[in-house]
C-alpha cells in the first residue's frame, strides 16, 4: 500500500546519490590528472636540466682543449705553495693572504669561479650556498679545519 509512495522518494535519492558520486568520481579524476601533470612537467625540467649540464661540461671539456688557463692557475698555485716553504719567502706569502683577506666577498667568488671555469667546472649553482653564508659563518672544508669567513683565516679546530 505505501509502496507506489515509497518507490518515488526511492528513487530521487538514487539519483541524488549518484549524481553526489558522479561529482566525488569527476573531482577525483581531476585530482589526477593535475597530478600527472604536476609529475610530467617536474619530470620535463629534470630532464632539461641534466640536458644543459652535459652540454655544457661537454662544451668546457671542448674549450679547454686549446686553452693555456688551467695551466696558468696551476702553476700559480704551485708557486704559492712552493714559496711558503721558503723563510725569506714566508712573510710576503702571509701579507698577501692577510691582503686577500680584506678584499670583498664578491671579489673573491669572481675569483673561485674565473677558477672554476678554467679547469671547465661549472660551481654557479654552488654559489648560491656560498652567497647565503652569512659573514662570521664558518665553512667546513673537511673534519679538521675551517674557514672564517669573517677573518678568512685557517684555524685548527679543537
Amino acid at each position: 500500500m505505501y509502496l507506489p509512495l515509497i518507490s518515488p522518494i526511492i528513487r530521487v535519492a538514487s539519483d541524488l546519490g549518484g549524481k553526489w558520486l558522479d561529482k566525488q568520481r569527476a573531482v577525483a579524476d581531476g585530482a589526477i590528472t593535475v597530478a600527472v601533470a604536476t609529475a610530467q612537467a617536474k619530470a620535463t625540467i629534470a630532464v632539461a636540466k641534466a640536458t644543459s649540464e652535459i652540454e655544457w661540461e661537454a662544451q668546457m671539456a671542448k674549450n679547454s682543449a686549446s686553452s693555456w688557463k688551467d695551466e696558468a692557475w696551476t702553476v700559480f698555485f704551485i708557486a704559492i705553495l712552493s714559496l711558503s716553504f721558503i723563510p725569506g719567502m714566508q712573510e710576503y706569502i702571509q701579507t698577501g693572504f692577510n691582503n686577500i683577506a680584506q678584499l670583498p666577498d664578491w671579489f673573491g667568488y669572481a675569483v673561485m669561479l674565473a677558477i672554476s671555469a678554467a679547469f671547465g667546472k661549472n660551481i654557479v649553482k654552488d654559489f648560491q650556498s656560498l652567497a647565503n653564508n652569512r659573514r662570521g659563518s664558518k665553512m667546513n672544508i673537511d673534519g679538521n679545519h675551517s674557514i672564517s669567513v669573517e677573518e678568512s683565516a685557517i684555524d685548527k679546530r679543537t
